[in-house]
């Protein structure tokens, strides 16, 4: 196993936003075979991101949100099964940060769980992406 600094960044990444996957508001339908997308902010701002998804080079996913924060609350969005099962890469952009995460499908052999790729705004602002991980 890799033990990285970036790879127990992005487990430490992904297991922090491990909770909000089971919250009723990202329920989905994904049959195992796809992957949602799910957009988080935890500031206290409105915030914009460029959401790009890439496959060999090619773009196969492009998008631009604007997630605002009810008082008290995270704001979010799901974009469920927005990709086939398999290896790409997502870049988030906004006017001051742009992030690169290369993901990969790890969920389509594990019961109640499905592959959900996050762009999150954490509390302080900060863009991060990160994923659910399922193993191997």
């Amino acid at each position: 196993m890799d033990c990285s600094r970036r790879r127990v960044l992005q487990y430490g990444a992904g297991l922090a936003l491990l909770p909000l996957s089971g919250c009723a508001t990202f329920q989905s339908a994904n049959d195992g075979e796809t992957v949602d997308l799910m957009l988080v902010n935890s500031s206290d701002v409105e915030q914009s991101v460029e959401v790009t998804i890439k496959s060999d080079g090619e773009t196969v996913f492009e998008e631009s949100y604007n997630l605002s924060t009810p008082e008290g609350e995270s704001g979010s969005i799901s974009e469920p099964g927005i990709l086939e099962a398999g290896q790409y890469t997502v870049v988030a952009s906004t006017d001051t940060d742009t992030r690169e995460y290369q993901y990969r499908s790890t969920c389509a052999n594990v019961n109640n769980m499905d592959d959900k790729i996050y762009v999150s705004f954490r509390n302080n602002g900060r863009l991060e992406i990160s994923s659910t991980y399922c193993g191997t």
